[in-house]
């Protein structure tokens, strides 16, 4: 959360509000000036999504993606999102932020501009949506609730433009589609081969793998959506393509060392 101000300089101050991860209370930031400089990504119009860092203490968080670089003051560095309105003006606020409680260590993602067809049928931007919130199955042709809602960066590694007819998605390499052989990630789909499930009983050929160049600055955002171990509780459409949730995302992950019995099934689930 937090409360924008701008100042008139170019610049949109806000403050960011405690929190705790892994059991260490984060207090009051302060004051948090982010400026046009600072990576500006318009997500729509008079929207931007920026990044900026928050400084602790402790080596490692579990829950949190920390960057294991120390800054000149001895700290450690998270990295962090914000989503401001009209940030060159006066009259700027901040719309969302980054939660400090619910951060991404590794697994599939979104890029943070990726547009998710919601249950009533609209389009909402990934970085705006919270849990609680509902978006369309295409597997299922149901509504699915959103359960939890992480993000974090992707500053080590490329990210993948996957294609599918006219449409493309943005994600991480892992990130899983579902196909007639089971869960693939994005890195390992073939263009004019893989065929993914768009619906209960039909595929589509990927038309287009793209791997795209390092961006230092990537920051990325998935959802788990409820439902229980059947993959097609778990489906959504991102700009346009069909594919999984991060519950598909660590049975993927999983899905190398598990013997496929439904004892392994449940540790997928809760891991």
């Amino acid at each position: 959360d937090g409360d924008g101000d701008g100042d008139g300089d170019g610049s949109c101050d806000f403050v960011v509000n405690g929190g705790v991860i892994d059991g260490v209370p984060f207090g009051d930031s302060g004051p948090v000036t982010v400026n046009p400089g600072d990576y500006p990504f318009e997500i729509q119009n008079g929207l931007y999504l920026f990044t900026f860092s928050l400084f602790h203490n402790k080596k490692e968080i579990k829950e949190s993606n920390v960057v294991q670089l120390k800054d000149k003051k001895g700290l450690w560095e998270s990295i962090y999102t914000a989503v401001i309105s009209d940030p060159f003006k006066s009259s700027c606020s901040v719309v969302a932020a980054g939660g400090l409680n619910d951060r991404r260590k590794k697994g599939g993602c979104f890029a943070m501009g990726t547009q998710i067809k919601m249950a009533d049928g609209s389009l909402k931007t990934i970085a705006l949506i919270s849990k609680g919130e509902k978006v369309f199955n295409p597997i299922t042709g149901k509504a699915s609730k959103i359960t939890r809602v992480i993000e974090g960066p992707e500053a080590d590694r490329p990210m993948w433009d996957i294609g599918v007819g006219s449409n493309k998605v943005r994600v991480t390499e892992g990130h899983p589609f579902q196909t007639r052989e089971g869960l693939i990630a994005a890195k390992e789909l073939q263009a004019g081969v893989t065929k993914i499930q768009v619906s209960r009983s039909e595929y589509k050929l990927v038309t287009s793998v793209i791997k795209r160049p390092l961006n230092k600055h990537e920051m990325v955002r998935n959802l788990t959506l409820e439902g229980g171990l059947d993959a097609s509780e778990h489906m959504l459409i991102a700009d346009g393509v069909v594919t999984g949730d991060l519950y598909l995302q660590k049975k993927l992950q999983n899905e190398p060392t598990m013997a496929g019995g439904f004892f392994d099934e449940i540790l997928a689930y809760f891991r």
